[in-house]
């Protein structure tokens, strides 16, 4: 879901030793679909306080 990435930052702020990473479109979507679950545990929780 995620992957080491080769893009550095300008040389004079970058650390030889720090590793860099990015989400990849699988971690996107797994991210995406959590957010979602949340949402509606959210709702389905506002609709038993409504009671």
């Amino acid at each position: 879901m995620i992957e080491e990435s080769e893009e550095r930052p300008d040389p004079h702020l970058d650390d030889q030793r720090r590793r860099y990473y990015r989400i990849t479109p699988d971690g996107i979507a797994a991210a995406q679909a959590e957010a979602k679950r949340m949402q509606d545990l959210v709702k389905l929780a506002g609709a038993y306080v409504a009671l």
